[in-house]
Parts: C-alpha cells; structure tokens; sequence
C-alpha cells in the first residue's frame, strides 16, 4: 500500500512546496536515525498514507537554499504541510510571521497535539504556532591539556572574561556563527557582550570538529569549546576534558514543528507519530531534551534550560536580530588583533 510514497533527493533547487507533505531540515545527531524511524513507521502503518510525500534533508547542507526560497514563498500552497527546522530560523522572523500568521493557515498547537504536564511552560508558545520537538542543549566543554592556569569557567557570563581571549570555538560556517548562541548573549549582556564574547572567538566550526581535536593536545587549539551536548559526548580524549553545564543553564537550541490547518485531519497519524513517544526516544537517545514526560532522559537530573522565549522572539524579529548581531560580531572578530594560525 505503501509502494507509491514519494520521498525527494533532488538537490533544493526549487521551493520544496506542492506535493510535499514534510519538510524536515534535521541537525547532523538524528538525520539517519530520524529517517531509519520515519521509514519504518511508513512502511509499518495501516493508514491511508499512499499519496504521502516527504523530505528529509541535513540541515547544514540545505538551509541556505531552503531559506532564500522561503522569502518567495506567498500563500501556503508554497509551503510543505508539515515543516520541521532546528535553532532560531526565518520561520520565527517578522517576515514569515506577517506574511502567513495570523490568517489561520497554521495550526495552533493547543489544539491538535498532545502535551505533556511535565514540559517547561516557558518552552510552550503561548499563540501556539511553534511546537517544540526537542531540545538541543548547547553546554561548555574545558580542554585541560590548553587551560592552563586559567579558571575553568562556570557560567555564560565568565566566557566574556579577559582571561579567556582567544581560548574559545564555537559554532560556524564560514562568516555566519550559531544564532543561538548570539542571541542568547545579547539578550543577557547586550551588545557589549556580543563583542567581548568576539574578542574571546578564535575560530568558528562545526562541532564534529571541535570534538575531534578537543583533548588532544594539538598545538594552538581553543582551550573551550561551545558545543551540542551530542558532539560533546563523543569526544575520544575524555579523560581531558570536562563538560561543564552552567550554573544559570545550557543554552537550549530547538526543534520546531509547523503544521498547516488543512493538512490535519489526512495526516494525523503521521503527526501523531512526530510528537509520540517513539520520536521522543529518539531525541533522547541523541542527547536532546524532549519534552514527554514518559521518556528517560540521558541528561544529568535538574538541570535548567536556558532558552531564548517566545516573548523574546516575536518582540524582537528573532531572525533579522540574529543577522545585525552576526554583523557585528563578525566585526569585532576582524578588528580584534590576529590569532596565530592553527
């Protein structure tokens, strides 16, 4: 019954909009995972799902184009049925906020999914538009073969110390850092804290690579590291380093889902299956925080999230705030004296 399900593995050369019913942009931890799940829980299903069609893509690798896409997009038809998307993305700017909210287009989550009593109620959007999956925890990871006699830092705020100039990588992809991390910072210690947290920067990369050579020793590598607590629980060298979770809590990055009004009622058990427990296992077993109270967590016990909120995000323009903050760190990192070359 399944045989005519129609998956997409074209290069996102054009809008991924009619005839795909999920769009998933999915951080590197759970791209296979996720899609080893979601194929059997298609090829296992009773439902009616033969016209089903759906695209399950890195993130990393398809984001840009996704993204610049999306600014075209101008009535829902445009846009797939379900969207999932990791951080703080277009999807939360003002753009995409007045162009589709508002003009009951999207579900609201109160309504349709469940949610469970033990979840955050600050996590929770209270006009109900964005669901949160999971949580990618962002936490500190210490490098004792380059610390030194330096402190080992306890808190968001001690990584904007003097002492750490220079001593820190985190998230990024040529001229573009991890918004969530930029953000997060200004919206604690302002702009003053996005440039001394630049003056701190020496490179940015992804994380896979912060956990390859954290421990090692390598000569002139960062002595902190800012990473998912997925990469941070897969470095070699452990004995070496130490994984810090701040005292005022990990930067939480999420996992949003979309849903458009009309695609509810043919594609509820492929919703229900997204926001149930199998899914929720799967967040865990990746070291993210899902919010189902049933699933076992691979998180140390009672420890706090800390997340950007959604008063935050639609007062700000989360998305064109990132870009102005992204700038002017970028800034700071090139007027900063230049670091020796690795």
């Amino acid at each position: 019954m399944n045989s005519a399900i129609k998956t997409h593995t074209d290069k996102m050369d054009l809008l991924p909009a009619a005839g795909v019913d999920l769009l998933a942009l999915l951080p590197c931890p759970v791209k296979v995972p996720f899609e080893q799940a979601f194929r059997e829980f298609i090829k296992e299903s009773q439902h009616n799902l033969e016209k089903f069609s759906f695209r399950l893509e890195g993130h990393i690798n398809h984001h840009l184009s996704f993204y610049d896409l999306l600014e075209k997009a101008q009535a829902k038809t445009d846009l797939p049925n379900i969207m999932i998307t990791p951080g703080v993305n277009r999807f939360m700017g003002h753009t995409f906020q007045k162009k589709f909210l508002g003009q009951n287009i999207f579900a609201r989550e109160q309504n349709y999914f469940h949610r469970p009593e033990s979840l955050q109620s600050n996590l929770v959007d209270s006009k109900g538009y964005y669901f949160i999956l999971a949580i990618n925890p962002l936490v500190i990871v210490v490098d004792h073969t380059q610390i030194g006699d330096v402190p080992v830092p306890s808190c968001w705020a001690d990584l904007l110390l003097p002492h750490y100039k220079g001593q820190i990588v985190m998230r990024g992809q040529k001229e573009t850092f991890c918004e969530t991390v930029l953000l997060s910072f200004y919206k604690e210690f302002q702009l003053d804290g996005i440039r001394r947290l630049a003056n701190n920067v020496k490179l940015g990369c992804h994380p896979s690579e912060m956990a390859k050579h954290a421990g090692t020793g390598k000569s002139g590598w960062p002595a902190i590291s800012l990473m998912p607590y997925f990469f941070a629980k897969t470095i070699r060298n452990a004995d070496n380093v130490t994984i810090i979770w701040p005292e005022d809590g990990v930067i939480a990055s999420p996992i949003t889902m979309m849903v458009q009004n009309t695609a509810i009622p043919h594609l509820r058990p492929v919703i229900d299956f997204l926001t149930g427990p199998a899914m929720g296992k799967l967040w865990s077993n990746a070291f993210f925080f899902a919010p189902f109270s049933e699933i076992k967590h691979n998180l140390p016990c009672n420890r706090q999230l800390k997340w950007l909120g959604w008063d935050f995000i639609y007062s700000v323009d989360a998305y064109q705030l990132f870009a102005q903050l992204n700038s002017v760190f970028r800034e700071a990192r090139q007027n900063k004296p230049k670091e020796g070359a690795l």
